[in-house]
């Protein structure tokens, strides 16, 4: 990093929003829990939390992450925030006010099951506590707690109360979270319970976010869709030539995201139904049902009502009702971005404890091959189980994604449902015109429709992805140049300003009006 352009950066951002703030008369507070160490996903985060704050007259309260440096706190510093909080004396106040409890929890807590169905307040914390060492420690599952998980845990619990507590004192009208995950997530399930206004789930990759109100709202996910912009696009001629433009941009891995460049890469090879019937040995018979799997250690709870206790045991519970189920053959997908989790290896222990290693698909097959390969598919929440009913592919879920609602795909409520499912999975039919245009439309909202131009509202011109080569350099020239207009920050003052006083819950691509 230049440190004399970063200087610069630092001063014309803080006099750009210092005289911003002029237009602010702070008399509402909005606490944004900034948990990022990547100075771009910071920043970002605080641009966009001064345009919410602009547009409701709210002063920020802003929460570093716990390994803030100096360059992290300069950006935060930037935008003027009432109130820098200190992580580590929130865990340390948390810890000592509930001493006793934390002794208790320590002695008493010993496997992940536990930490799963622990509740405090009637808040479920466990679970993002749970996703959070499965991160931490690389791991696609929990069984027992080691001394260090241990000490994670109750640092987290300690947490939990510090902000339990501010929010009980504090009188914050809003919240603005990144994500409903991790850190994030203890304080979404407060603020659920509070019922807290809120923004969260903030995609930096293609600028999004949803905006929560009411106690309903807080049952869906974060990218859940507003269904009246699904069924405008559904009833549009022109808007679907537009879906079916971006369908084709995407499986062709000409889309700049991780996930999809790995699964649609032209340097692997395309099959069909023939290949795999023969390649695996399966009978051509019976109907092929393919398992998409996840990345294990990426936030399996961060899916509203996810029915497993986590994506190996998602899995492996799958595979082995599939394997009684007689009518049909199945088959396994690697999450194509294992290597950016490093999990390589991972599945292919998991699947050979279940003596089925067999039926992992070879990596290097192209994902577009597939769909009119199989017949049914299962995923958790994947983005394949939109991709695929685009297709005519139907699919069964083990949580609530943004897109369980509809009725494209089957969305069951307990395990005991989920099972009864796989046992007649082979029933399942190629889906009607009707609900694959529907399943268009759906994919189009949630890709496109839900996101805004990140050059366009000042966030900079380069796409930001896991695994990309990202020039913070450029990206500071870009934003010292766009200080002189404000062009970039104005664009994005009225974009989140249409999001806090308009009635849709997500914010959206002005190219859907015209």
């Amino acid at each position: 990093m230049n440190n004399n352009l970063f200087k610069e950066f630092i001063v014309k951002t803080s006099n750009f929003f210092l005289k911003r703030k002029e237009n602010i008369k702070a008399e509402k507070i909005i606490f944004v829990d900034a948990a990022f160490t990547d100075e771009y996903i910071l920043y970002s985060v605080m641009k966009i939390s001064f345009a919410i704050a602009e547009n409701i007259n709210a002063a920020l309260i802003v929460l570093p992450p716990l390994r803030e440096n100096n360059r992290i706190r300069d950006i935060i510093k930037c935008f003027h925030p009432k109130k820098i909080l200190a992580f580590k004396s929130l865990v340390v106040q948390g810890f000592i006010k509930n001493l006793l409890k934390m002794i208790y929890l320590f002695l008493t807590m010993k496997s992940g099951e536990d930490l799963l169905h622990y509740k405090d307040k009637n808040i479920p914390a466990g679970i993002h506590i749970y996703d959070e060492i499965l991160r931490r420690d690389r791991l696609s599952s929990i069984e027992r707690l080691t001394i260090r998980q241990k000490i994670y845990l109750i640092m987290s619990i300690s947490f939990f109360y510090a902000m339990h507590d501010m929010f009980d004192r504090k009188n914050i009208s809003y919240v603005v979270l990144p994500d409903n995950t991790y850190r994030d997530g203890l304080v979404y399930e407060i603020i659920k319970k509070k019922v807290i206004p809120s923004f969260t789930g903030i995609d930096i990759n293609g600028l999004s976010m949803h905006k929560y109100q009411c106690s309903a709202d807080y049952e869906h996910h974060c990218r859940t869709p507003d269904k009246s912009i699904v069924n405008n696009i559904v009833n549009d001629p022109k808007l679907n030539v537009r879906v079916e433009k971006y369908l084709n941009i995407r499986t062709e891995g000409k889309e700049k995201q991780h996930d999809v460049m790995r699964a649609y890469s032209t340097d692997k090879i395309i099959i069909d139904r023939a290949w795999l019937i023969k390649y695996y040995k399966l009978d051509a018979s019976k109907p092929l049902i393919l398992i998409t799997a996840h990345i294990f250690c990426d936030a399996p709870h961060g899916y509203p009502n996810m029915i497993f206790k986590d994506y190996e045991d998602w899995l492996v519970k799958t595979c082995v009702r599939l394997k009684n189920n007689r009518n049909v053959e199945f088959l396994i997908k690697e999450h194509p971005s294992t290597s950016l989790y490093k999990e390589e290896g991972i599945i292919e222990k998991i699947l050979d404890q279940q003596g089925i290693s067999d039926r992992l698909l070879e990596k290097n097959i192209n994902t577009k091959s597939l769909f009119t390969s199989i017949d049914a598919l299962i995923t958790c929440g994947g983005t394949s189980g939109m991709e695929f009913p685009c297709f005519g592919v139907p699919v069964l879920l083990g949580a609530k994604p943004p897109y369980s609602s509809f009725s494209y795909v089957v969305s069951p409520d307990s395990e005991a449902e989920y099972y009864k499912e796989i046992d007649n999975i082979h029933k399942y039919e190629k889906l009607e015109p009707e609900n694959i245009n529907l399943a268009k439309s759906v994919f189009y909202v949630i890709q496109v429709v839900m996101k805004v131009d990140k050059n366009k509202v000042g966030l900079g011109s380069q796409a930001y992805y896991l695994g990309c080569d990202f020039d913070f350099n450029l990206f500071m020239e870009e934003m010292v140049k766009d200080y002189d207009q404000g062009l970039g920050y104005n664009n994005l003052l009225e974009e989140v300003g249409a999001l806090v006083n308009g009635s849709n819950k997500n914010i959206r691509l002005c190219a859907i009006q015209g």
